[in-house]
């Protein structure tokens, strides 16, 4: 049996805006059509940017993947791993590999916020791998490059206001804080927060050159729920003009 579709949660906030906002109950067509342009905003332009989604690494031919660093277990480990074990160069590595293995689960790292506790939890999960060393240090290359890793505590100075951060997403998209600390890689979460910037400042009525896959989704979005509503309030409404079109 097929299991119940869930909406997402940025879905569930533009038909619920629908609905109290602008007294328009979406016909089952128009539902499907908002969640369908949600997905588009939440994973723009997928073909060409799927690594920004987060592809894992396997080690080996083991059930063991490392994820693109989370925002939330990148947090972790720098600021709570490497002030346990900085100058222990191993530690620091097999935490940064745990924190890898679980960059997508926010109840582990709630769960080792005491040097105790993540001693214990990081000792269970190495007797618990089905890899072997040379494996885990192949997929952690692969995932990141020498010159793509990031440094430890040294340049926090330099480390963004994460919390500001992804908030300003949440109010651009709609999609909670936590997908953005924790669903998704930080290099994803970083082009969200550009391009909610990008759609900040043209609601502002400042434009720029051209938009990209993000902001396109973001457009038709906004051009849809439009279209929704003039339609249920007897109005018409032309669609929005193709790339092409628009193109001078």
């Amino acid at each position: 049996m097929i299991a119940k579709p869930t909406i997402h949660p940025l879905a569930a906030h533009h038909l619920k805006e629908l609905r109290e906002k602008w007294g328009v109950e979406p016909t089952l067509e128009e539902t499907l059509w908002i969640v369908r342009l949600c997905e588009r905003v939440i994973n723009p332009g997928l073909g060409a940017n799927a690594g920004l989604i987060g592809i894992p690494e396997r080690c080996g031919a083991s059930d063991v993947w490392l994820w693109p660093a989370t925002i939330g277990a990148m947090v972790w480990w720098r600021e709570f791993a490497f002030t346990w074990w900085e100058g222990d160069s191993e530690r620091i590595f097999i935490a940064q590999v745990f924190a890898l293995a679980h960059a997508r689960d926010k109840d582990v790292f709630t769960m080792c916020r005491t040097r105790e506790a993540a001693e214990a939890m990081i000792y269970d999960w190495r007797l618990s791998l089905t890899c072997t060393r040379e494996e885990i240090e192949d997929a952690f290359d692969r995932l990141l490059p020498p010159d793509a890793r990031p440094r430890p505590k040294s340049d926090s100075k330099a480390l963004m206001d994460w919390s500001t951060l992804v908030a300003e997403i949440e109010v651009s998209s709609g999609i909670p804080s936590e997908h953005w600390l924790w669903k998704v890689s930080r290099v994803h979460t970083i082009e969200a927060w550009h391009a909610s910037k990008r759609i900040i400042a043209a609601q502002s009525g400042r434009s720029s050159n051209g938009l990209d896959a993000a902001d396109e989704a973001i457009q038709d979005l906004a051009y849809a729920k439009s279209m929704i509503v003039d339609a249920h309030k007897g109005r018409a409404t032309a669609p929005p003009p193709s790339q092409e079109e628009s193109t001078p």
